[in-house]
């Protein structure tokens, strides 16, 4: 079975668009949630004069990265994040102010000169499905967030086509709760579909999430 990546699906991604004056990018961990219809119009009119734009992120974008992160935790557990946005922002200042690991990136998303959503991208190991399929070593998108205010706009479609250029692997994999229906629709309108392989996480108080792994083939 070949899951085939549909970034026809995916507003244009330009490398052009992409920059990091600095050099600087990576490494961070957490959650992962999902709000963004995908390839929603960017609008006409005065909409069109706004810089929809994605590139890799800076140790001085570590403020809006934690506040977006630490608003999905919120989202997800249905509770005050338990690390709170400052507590989240300094984890990144530290991360994005090293030497990036290899295999590891950090894009963000914005919404003209404001920074709405953020990826981080994991090297992935290979995979053995039920059947005998095996799903080569790839890229984990281990979180994709856009700040709640700035959601039905693209960025994540912006921010999941930058990926898949910049990745260069064989295919990409996320992770989304069954419930999570704007996730679910997104993932599969881009292509991705359910590997049949599923994770179940601990909340702080007690109570389990359950996560089944989507991935797709990028194709050339």
């Amino acid at each position: 079975m070949t899951i085939e990546f549909r970034k026809e699906n995916l507003p244009e991604f330009s490398g052009e668009s992409l920059s990091d004056p600095s050099g600087n990018s990576l490494s961070g961990s957490s959650r992962n949630s999902l709000s963004d219809a995908p390839c929603a119009p960017e609008g006409d009119g005065a909409d069109t004069a706004l810089r929809f734009s994605v590139r890799l992120a800076l140790a001085e974008d570590a403020g809006a990265i934690g506040r977006i992160q630490a608003q999905a935790l919120e989202e997800v557990l249905g509770v005050a994040s338990p690390v709170d946005a400052f507590s989240l922002a300094d984890q990144w200042a530290q991360s994005l102010s090293a030497p990036a690991p290899e295999g590891y990136q950090v894009l963000v998303a914005l919404h003209a000169s404001t920074l709405v959503g953020f990826a981080l991208v994991a090297p992935a190991d290979p995979l053995s499905l039920d059947g005998g399929e095996e799903i080569p070593a790839g890229a984990l998108i281990a979180e994709l967030l856009i700040d709640r205010d700035f959601t039905r706009l693209g960025h994540a479609s912006r921010l999941l086509a930058a990926i898949a250029e910049l990745s260069k692997v064989e295919n990409l994999r996320a992770w989304a709760r069954p419930e999570d229906e704007a996730r679910t629709r997104f993932l599969h309108t881009a292509g991705f579909a359910p590997a049949g392989i599923r994770r179940t996480l601990e909340k702080p108080d007690g109570s389990l999430l359950v996560e089944h792994l989507w991935w797709a083939v990028v194709g050339e």
